[in-house]
């Protein structure tokens, strides 16, 4: 497992990026990269101050938690993106691309996890 606390800052997201590419293994880093981008973007946006990453790899699994103090008994959801609306697209992309996600309240704020499931590289034909 690995930790590292970030500041609540936008600058802090690329951080967060390389985090992951630093301890994340398998053919899906691609997307686990899109995917902190989004829920690190949006611990900044809602959160007060620093969040908190961790990176978890199990049998088949890499979870990525990002534990922040925003949201007070709020959950985020997925909303109907709309052509006006310039947010409200990142937790489709989580669910799109996460092969399972959620989220945790708890007293300080919540926690927003994803799951990317490992797969086997796609063999390329001789």
């Amino acid at each position: 497992m690995h930790v590292r606390t970030f500041p609540g800052t936008p600058e802090s997201v690329s951080d967060a990026r390389a985090f992951i590419r630093e301890h994340f293994t398998g053919p899906a880093l691609q997307d686990a990269l899109l995917l902190i981008s989004e829920i690190a973007g949006n611990a900044v946006r809602h959160a007060r101050g620093e969040y908190v990453v961790t990176v978890a790899e199990g049998p088949g699994v890499t979870r990525v938690q990002v534990r922040d103090g925003g949201g007070l008994g709020r959950v985020p959801r997925v909303r109907e993106a709309s052509e006006t609306r310039e947010g409200g697209r990142g937790l489709a992309l989580v669910e799109a691309f996460a092969s399972a996600w959620g989220t945790e309240l708890h007293e300080r704020g919540r926690t927003v996890w994803f799951d990317i499931a490992a797969s086997a590289p796609v063999a390329l034909a001789a």
